[in-house]
C-alpha cells in the first residue's frame, strides 16, 4: 500500500465497503513521503539526454539554416550545474494510521503518526528541551468533522554533552488525535483524510526528515467498532493521565508572581522528575522531589498556564501525569 513519493500521485483507497461483511480490524499504512529536506534538483544533462534520444527514435528534426562558416572552437564552459548528491534516506519510517474501518455518525475513533526510528538516533517530544525541534503533526480532516488536540506518549529524558536536556523518543512511537464525525453522514460516501508531519532525526547531527499522506472512510448507518494495533495500542496506553486522576492529588502555590513555587502532593506515590512541556514557559530552577511532595521552583510566572509531566512511582511502575495549571495572579 505504500508507494514512494517519487512515483507521483498516490491511489484513492477504500478500507471499507459497506456491503461487505467485516469480521476483523485493519490497520492502513497510506502512501509514505518521509524524507529529509536536503533535496537535490533536476540536472540539466538528464534533459538534453532525453532530446537525444528523442532523435534517436526517429522523431522530426528541426529544418537547417544554411551552414556558417566554420568558427574556431569555443572553449568549454564549467558546467554550472554539477551533478546533485544523493539524498540522504530518511532514518525514521512514519506511516498514517487509523483505529477506524469506517465512519457513522457521531462516530469516534483515533488518528496516529507511527514512527519506526532507525538505531541510534531520537526524535522529540512537544517539548525538545534545549536542543532540537518540537515534533509536529498536523491531522486534516473533513469539514463536519472535528479533531482534538495532539496526544504524545511519555517521552524520554536525554542526558547530552554540556550539561543539555533534550525530551523525546527512540525506536519506536506514535502521535495521536481523536476524530468525531458530524451526526449526520450520507450512507456509503467517501471522506479524506490528511496529515502533514515533520520532525528532526538527532544522532551524532541532526535533519529535518517530514510526512505527507491521506486515506480515505466510507460512511456507514453502523462501523465496525475502532480498534488500534497491538503496537498502536501499547504507545496510547504511554498516554499520561491527568494529575488529578491522582487519589488525593493537590497542589499548593507559594511565592506569588514573583517567585512562583508550586507543591504537587498525592497518596501513595513516589515523585521522581518533571518534564516542562513547553520550552517558552518560564524556566524551572529548582525541582526537589520528597516522598509524596514535589517542590517546583520558577524563575517567573506568566499568562499562559504551566504545562509539563510530573513523574513518580507508583505501586513500584514509573508513571506519568499531565500539568496544566495557571500561574499565581499575586
Amino acid at each position: 500500500m505504500l508507494r514512494p513519493a517519487s512515483l507521483g500521485e498516490p491511489r484513492m483507497t477504500t478500507l471499507y465497503d459497506p456491503n461487505e461483511t467485516i469480521s476483523t480490524s485493519t490497520t492502513v499504512s497510506p502512501v509514505r513521503r518521509a524524507h529529509r529536506r536536503r533535496v537535490a534538483g533536476v540536472s540539466v544533462a538528464l534533459l538534453v539526454g532525453l532530446s537525444a534520444l528523442a532523435a534517436a527514435c526517429g522523431g522530426p528534426s528541426p529544418a537547417r539554416a544554411p551552414e556558417a562558416p566554420a568558427a574556431a572552437p569555443a572553449e568549454p564552459e564549467k558546467s554550472a550545474w554539477p551533478e546533485p548528491a544523493a539524498a540522504p534516506e530518511s532514518v525514521v519510517h512514519a506511516e498514517f494510521q487509523t483505529s477506524a474501518q469506517a465512519v457513522e455518525p457521531r462516530g469516534k475513533f483515533l488518528l496516529a503518526v507511527h514512527f519506526a526510528i532507525e538505531p541510534g538516533y531520537r526524535i522529540s517530544w512537544q517539548n525538545p528541551g534545549d536542543v532540537g525541534q518540537s515534533t509536529r503533526v498536523t491531522f486534516e480532516v473533513p469539514e463536519g468533522f472535528s479533531v482534538g488536540p495532539l496526544q504524545f506518549p511519555a517521552p524520554e529524558r536525554f542526558q547530552l554533552p554540556g550539561k543539555l536536556v533534550n525530551y523525546g523518543y527512540e525506536n519506536d512511537t506514535a502521535i495521536f488525535a481523536e476524530v468525531t464525525a458530524p451526526e449526520r453522514l450520507p450512507e456509503g460516501r467517501t471522506y479524506r483524510f490528511d496529515v502533514k508531519a515533520d520532525w528532526l532525526a538527532c544522532k551524532d547531527d541532526c535533519a529535518t526528515e517530514e510526512l505527507s499522506a491521506w486515506f480515505e472512510l466510507v460512511s456507514a448507518r453502523r462501523a465496525p467498532a475502532p480498534e488500534l494495533s497491538e503496537e498502536l495500542a501499547a504507545h496510547y496506553a504511554a498516554i499520561p493521565q491527568a494529575f488529578d486522576a491522582l487519589p488525593k492529588s493537590d497542589l499548593d502555590w507559594k511565592g506569588g508572581a514573583t517567585h512562583p513555587a508550586l507543591t504537587l502532593k498525592a497518596a501513595k506515590v513516589k515523585w521522581l522528575d518533571f518534564f516542562p512541556g513547553d520550552r517558552e514557559q518560564p524556566k524551572l530552577i529548582k525541582m526537589k522531589p520528597a516522598g509524596e511532595d514535589l517542590r517546583l521552583e520558577f524563575a517567573a510566572a506568566s499568562d499562559k498556564p504551566l504545562r509539563g509531566l510530573a513523574v513518580a512511582e507508583v505501586e513500584g511502575k514509573r508513571s506519568f501525569f499531565d500539568l496544566n495549571v495557571p500561574w499565581p495572579s499575586e
